[in-house]
């Protein structure tokens, strides 16, 4: 590792300050000798705790750590337990025991939906409450007519995927009470491939002449996603990039050619921002009444596709003030388009039923139903507990409007792979420990002097945890890279699931300038962006009239700039990783 010069700091006693803390700061390179076999010690059998000890009142010279071994945790006495409790489980129970366990999901019923359709390559199961539901037996759908027949004959859908689409196309011809088209919910878990699934809802409508479709999901990112699914199934209709695609296609004679048809691509965020219209861009015009006009208005019979429809579930009916803004834009847009063939799809959308509010087209409430308003539908449910959401969810299945399936775990493997840190890793860990250290101290002196009535602790102990949790997993990237590299020569598939991308960080140094070459360490950027914003300067006035404070000129207090500036120029030194 690196080798840093061992810098010494040692500030002038401030004119006051608090009896407990103490405002010399000393901080230089730690003891290469320091006891590491003790520290990786308590982090395996051993239930000591280690405590790093900085000799601070040392002027003029290097700081030891010392690491001392405190223990506080006593060993306990173990408990006996007598042979007659023991003797209570038997054989038996434990065998029902695990047969109850394994029925709490059943393996996925395979079935011919269509003529000629290939089974889901995936071991799939569902839960056995919803196994045991037979759905109507009428359920034979004209599909075939509409799916080119290499669709189904190659398995670009499954049949699996397929009996979403079917139970979809029958869904969207029954008409509710109140005159808007009946919706259907995919509740399918992540790996039965719901992206697939939507694109082969809108492929039917699409090849029935129904060309205009809207999709919303979280990102625009996966806009790539829904392009790849469209096509694998052979459908090459036009996606359009959102709104701004609309507004790239919009002339003064109307929409252009390109955008009359198609997908159009959004998410949540943009259906409830505005457009700056006109002349002068002085009139805004909100994205949701644009959707509604490239629609067509009250007419439109196309697809309305709510992918991640959990974003929608904090709408409260009645009380616009308690909903969030995407609930009310996602009813609002329902209530609009009310002949709009409604797809919701969101693998945690029922997790309670009070976040179903928007899902208004699933006939569940209002009339013609058992309940009248939500409110008596969330208000029964709720007073029934776990048992009547679960025979709700499977009179959904029973009625063709929900599904919910996902991968089974049957065959997987889990295991922990134990990262073993190197002696510089450990070294950096201490010094950037002694670090946070002096920070904390000159912190406190520095909140006296200026005065400040803000709540820095709650700010350091937040950014504390945020350094030390990126630095143990930047640690272990190494080990995951061998692990990787392994597991594809074994050709085995490696995914991996990020934390963190730094893109912050990244975004935050090009928006100073100049040119980066080297990686960006996320463990620095968080240290220095607390030292810069949140470490107190300036000295704060006694709570006055705000004409008073208004004329009053700032004041700094040159001790705790000096600190700030000394401990970044430790942070800009100190070795750490460069993810």
């Amino acid at each position: 590792m690196e080798q840093m010069d061992a810098p010494v700091l040692e500030l002038e006693e401030p004119d006051f300050f608090p009896s407990d803390v103490n405002p010399h700061i000393n901080i230089s390179k730690a003891d290469t000798d320091v006891e590491l076999g003790a520290l990786s010690a308590s982090m395996g059998s051993d239930k000591s705790v280690n405590k790093i000890e900085p000799k601070s009142e040392i002027k003029n010279e290097s700081v030891d750590i010392k690491i001392e071994k405190h223990d506080i945790f006593e060993e306990k006495p173990k408990v006996e337990i007598k042979e007659e409790i023991l003797e209570t489980s038997t054989a038996d129970d434990v065998e029902d025991t695990e047969s109850i366990r394994k029925e709490v999901f059943l393996p996925y019923q395979y079935k011919e939906w269509l003529p000629g359709c290939v089974k889901h390559p995936g071991n799939i199961v569902e839960p056995a409450s919803l196994a045991v539901v037979d759905c109507a037996s009428d359920l034979n759908s004209d599909l075939y007519q509409s799916l080119p027949p290499e669709t189904v004959a190659q398995g670009k859908l499954s049949s699996l995927q397929l009996e979403s689409i079917v139970k979809a196309a029958r869904r969207h011809q029954v008409i509710l009470a109140n005159g808007s088209r009946a919706g259907f919910f995919i509740g399918d878990a992540a790996g039965v491939g719901k992206g697939r699934q939507i694109a082969g809802v809108i492929m039917d409508n699409y090849c029935r002449g129904r060309d205009k479709h809207i999709w919303f999901s979280v990102s625009n990112d996966l806009i790539i996603d829904a392009q790849r699914d469209l096509r694998d199934i052979g459908c090459f209709i036009n996606v359009i990039d959102g709104c701004k695609g609309i507004d790239k296609g919009t002339t003064l004679f109307g929409l252009s050619e390109s955008i009359r048809s198609g997908v159009v691509f959004s998410t949540y965020s943009t259906l409830v921002s505005n457009v700056c219209t006109g002349a002068t861009k002085s009139m805004k015009k909100s994205r949701l009444s644009q959707l509604i006009s490239w629609c067509g208005g009250a007419e439109f019979n196309g697809c309305l596709v709510f992918d991640e429809c959990h974003r929608a579930k904090n709408f409260v009916p009645g009380d616009e003030s308690s909903s969030s803004k995407v609930a009310l834009a996602v009813c609002e847009i329902q209530r609009a388009l009310p002949k709009a063939r409604v797809l919701y799809c969101s693998a945690t959308g029922v997790t309670d039923v009070k976040n179903m509010a928007f899902m208004e087209r699933m006939g569940l409430w209002g009339e013609s139903s058992a309940f009248q308003t939500y409110e008596e539908f969330l208000d029964t449910i709720q007073k029934k507990g776990l048992g009547i959401a679960e025979m709700l969810a499977m009179d959904m299945k029973r009625d063709g409007l929900y599904v919910s399936r996902m991968l089974s775990f049957s065959d997987a493997q889990f295991y922990n792979i134990e990262c073993n840190l190197t002696d510089g890793q450990k070294l950096m860990y201490n010094m950037a420990a002694h670090i946070w250290n002096e920070v904390r101290k000159a912190l406190a002196v520095a909140a006296y002097r200026c005065r400040s009535t803000k709540s820095h602790n709650k700010m350091f102990w937040s950014q504390h945890q945020r350094f030390f949790q990126q630095m143990c997993i930047s640690m272990k990237v190494d080990m995951i890279v061998k692990e990787a590299k392994a597991a594809l020569e074994d050709n085995k598939c490696v995914v991996i699931g990020l934390q963190n991308t730094g893109e912050a960080s990244l975004d935050n140094k090009l928006s100073k300038g100049g040119q980066i070459n080297s990686f960006i360490s996320t463990c620095r950027e968080i240290l220095l962006s607390f030292l810069k914003t949140h470490f107190p300067v300036e000295i704060e006035y006694e709570a006055q009239s705000g004409l008073a404070v208004a004329l009053q000129a700032k004041k700094y207090d040159e001790w705790s700039i000096r600190a700030r500036d000394i401990l970044i120029g430790f942070a800009n030194q100190l070795t750490l990783p460069d993810r």
